[in-house]
């Protein structure tokens, strides 16, 4: 995760200027040796058929973590003018894997990043699943706004230029949500 942080800082420094984003060697030399660390994680070693599957926590959100990893790749590919046909496989495999956060009782912060990637991604509603998620996350970090579940997310590793935009509306939908249930905001 270190190497993508550094890649994000890169690109957070620099999106402003078109000939960043220019496709070719640059770009596969920058993205390349981020991309062949996040791949070398294991996947997770189990085919999730059903709800009642027993998954160890920790392999459970080590996937989440790869796959939330994959997304923002698969996002900086197709900034960059470049194919990522994966995105759509690997949005339908966080999916998948969601449920599984609600098992996890440690690391708030990184299940409420990966909830945010994954939200951000998708560009559609997120799920009540999701919302509970990241809800139950907000909780431990004892935060409870939208706006401060992002800037929980954001310290993990974020590519401005590339999930703002779609920030702001997952951050309302969230705080709608905790004033649907009735939750102190």
């Amino acid at each position: 995760m270190i190497k993508l942080r550094q890649l994000a800082a890169r690109i957070n420094n620099n999106s402003t200027q078109p000939q960043f984003w220019e496709s070719g060697i640059k770009s596969t030399t920058m993205l390349g040796p981020v991309a062949h660390c996040i791949l070398s994680i294991p996947r997770l070693d189990i085919t999730i058929s059903s709800s009642r599957d027993i998954v160890n926590p920790t392999i459970a959100l080590r996937e989440a973590t790869r796959l939330a990893l994959l997304v923002l790749m698969a996002l900086l590919k197709r900034a960059f003018s470049l194919i990522a046909d994966e995105l759509h496989s690997l949005l339908e495999k966080l999916s998948t894997v969601t449920p599984l956060l609600a098992t996890i009782s440690c690391f708030p912060g990184l299940r409420l990043w990966i909830s945010f990637v994954h939200a951000c991604a998708i560009e559609e509603p997120i799920s009540e699943l999701q919302l509970a998620n990241i809800h139950r996350a907000m909780r431990e970090l004892d935060i409870s706004r939208g706006s401060q579940a992002f800037c929980e997310a954001e310290k993990v590793v974020w590519i401005h230029c590339l999930l703002d935009d779609r920030a702001r509306p997952v951050q309302e939908q969230i705080d709608r949500y905790l004033a649907d249930n009735q939750y102190i905001l």
